[in-house]
Parts: structure tokens; sequence; C-alpha cells
């Protein structure tokens, strides 16, 4: 089964140019996606901790995997790891760092899993600080210390 290719973005100029070269590379790769314009939370580190947000969002309108993939990305071959395999969350990281973020530009869920939800609505949780501004960690560190708690 093909995972579904999704992201928002804040309709910038550049997220928007940027999102259709994603997009075109999806399509070009086989892949189906869903990308929305959402409203700017104030600050590149609110917005990007919506993330979980608009991935439970995505989890109540389709039931297929998701991929997460940041608007300036770009898929440059198919992602067979991706299908039907025998994970439920996958997320990169950089081995030549020191351990403490996850790399959240490029994302796999299994929203069909009851656990993969719960992960996404804890970290949705926490999050919010960060959303409302009284909270400088990025979603990627956030992340991070979601997962280490699981």
């Amino acid at each position: 089964m093909n995972p579904l290719i999704v992201c928002c973005h804040t309709g910038e100029d550049r997220y928007s140019r940027d999102c259709k070269r994603m997009v075109d590379s999806a399509h070009a790769n086989g892949y189906e996606t869903h990308v929305e314009v959402v409203e700017c939370k104030g600050s590149w580190h609110a917005n990007c901790a919506m993330k979980p947000t608009f991935l439970l969002d995505c989890a109540e309108k389709f039931n297929v995997p998701l991929i997460w993939i940041d608007a300036d990305g770009e898929i440059l071959r198919r992602l067979d790891a991706f299908h039907d395999p025998n994970f439920d969350f996958a997320v990169p990281w950089d081995p030549q760092r020191k351990f403490e973020w996850f790399c959240s530009g490029t994302m796999y869920f299994d929203i069909r899993k009851s656990r993969v939800i719960d992960f996404l609505q804890e970290w949705k949780v926490d999050c919010q600080p960060e959303v409302d501004g009284k909270s400088t960690k990025t979603d990627q560190i956030i992340l991070h210390e979601t997962w280490k708690l699981k």
C-alpha cells in the first residue's frame, strides 16, 4: 500500500513554490498528496509545532499510512521502504550529532494503529507550549523527548 504524502505550510510565496516542487516530485514517483495552507501561528517554531495537530487531522480524514514531508522537501525516488513496512513510526536522525532530536522534515506514521494515534496525541500536547509561545524548543526536540518517554 502506498502511503499518502502530507504537508502543511503557511502560504508564503517561498513555501508555496517549494511545496509545488515537493508535490510534483511525489506525483512523479506515484504518490498521492494532501497539502493544506494553514494560519501562521506567529513564529517558525510555533508553526512547526503544529505538525502533530495537522497529522491527527489527516488521521481523521484518511485511513492509510502517512508520510510527512516538509514543504521544501523533494522525493528523488520511490520510498519503497515505506510500502507495508514492519514498523509503525519512522523518523531519521543525524548519527554524527548528539542523539537529542529527530530530523522531522520526513516522518512515517501508520495512523491505522491506535498506538501511533496515542503517540501523535502525546506529541501534540508536548508541542502546545511552543504553539502558545511559552517555549523555544523545536518540534524536532519535542518529538524526540515524546518518543523517549514512550
